[in-house]
C-alpha cells in the first residue's frame, strides 16, 4: 500500500532533479514524486510553468524517468501544465503535448516496464481529453486531479470572505456532476475544503470508487495520518 507522496521534490528547489533525487535518497519513506512539467522545445521540460528561468533549471520527462522510475524505483507523478494564450484565452498545445508524452513513455519501455510506476496528470481539461481519446491511455494510470484550473483562477481572484462559496461550489461540482468512478487513483487539493470533515465527506458522497487510491495534497510533515477503511489514503507533503 502507497502512503507518502512528496510534493515537487525538494520544496526549496522545486522540480530539480538533483534536488529530487536527493530528497529520495535522505526520506525513503517516500513512495511518490510529483513533478510539474511543461511542453517545451518537442520536449517535456520538468518546470510549473513557462518561465524560461524555470525551465532552463528543469529535466527532460526521460531523465526524470531514469533517475526517479528506473533507479530509485519511486513512482513518478507526470503533472502536465498548461499554456495559456492570453490572446484567446485557451491551451493550444494539448495534443502536440500529448503525442510528446507518450513518445517518451514508449522510449522508456524499451529499457524496463514501467507502466506501474508512472502516474499521469492534468488539472487542464483539454490536456485530459487529449490523453484519454488516445489508444494509448488503457495502457497507463491515468488519474483525475481535483479541481480543475477555473478553481485556481477564482481562488487567486476572489477576496477572502468569498472563499468559502468557492469551496461549496467545487465541493457541490465534483460530487454531483464528476464522474469520477472511472479512475483509480484520484488526487485532491485539500486547500479547497474547509477542514478535513468536510473532505472525507466529499470523497464518500463523490463517486470515487471504494478500493481506490487517494492523494491529498498538500500537508507538512509531522499532519495527523489520515486513513480509512475504504480507500488507500496518500497524504502528500514538502520536504526539504
Amino acid at each position: 500500500m502507497l502512503g507518502v507522496s512528496c510534493h515537487h521534490g525538494d520544496v526549496n528547489n522545486q522540480n530539480n532533479l538533483k534536488a529530487t533525487a536527493r530528497i529520495i535518497r535522505d526520506y525513503p519513506e517516500i513512495d511518490i514524486v510529483e513533478i510539474d512539467f511543461v511542453f517545451y522545445g518537442n520536449d517535456l521540460i520538468s518546470s510549473h510553468d513557462y518561465d524560461a528561468r524555470l525551465i532552463l533549471r528543469g529535466s527532460s520527462l526521460i531523465k526524470w524517468i531514469e533517475r526517479v522510475v528506473i533507479i530509485e524505483k519511486k513512482i513518478l507523478w507526470i503533472d502536465l501544465k498548461p499554456k495559456l494564450d492570453p490572446s484567446v484565452l485557451i491551451w493550444p498545445i494539448a495534443k502536440e503535448e500529448t503525442l510528446c508524452l507518450f513518445a517518451i513513455l514508449n522510449e522508456a519501455m524499451k529499457k524496463e516496464d514501467i507502466r506501474s510506476r508512472i502516474i499521469i496528470t492534468s488539472q487542464d481539461m483539454s490536456i485530459v481529453n487529449e490523453i484519454e481519446a488516445t489508444e494509448e491511455a488503457s495502457l497507463w494510470q491515468i488519474a483525475a486531479d481535483v479541481p480543475n484550473i477555473p478553481s485556481y483562477v477564482w481562488q487567486d481572484l476572489l477576496p477572502p470572505g468569498l472563499q468559502g462559496w468557492l469551496n461549496s461550489s467545487v465541493n457541490e461540482h465534483f460530487t454531483r456532476r464528476c464522474d469520477l468512478a472511472p479512475y483509480n487513483i484520484v488526487a485532491i487539493d485539500k486547500s479547497f475544503f474547509d477542514d478535513m470533515t468536510t473532505l472525507m465527506r466529499f470523497i464518500r458522497e463523490s463517486s470515487i470508487k471504494q478500493g481506490a487510491t487517494i492523494i491529498i495534497y498538500t500537508f507538512k510533515r509531522g499532519a495527523p495520518l489520515i486513513t480509512s477503511d475504504h480507500y488507500n489514503i496518500v497524504m502528500q507533503y514538502d520536504f526539504a
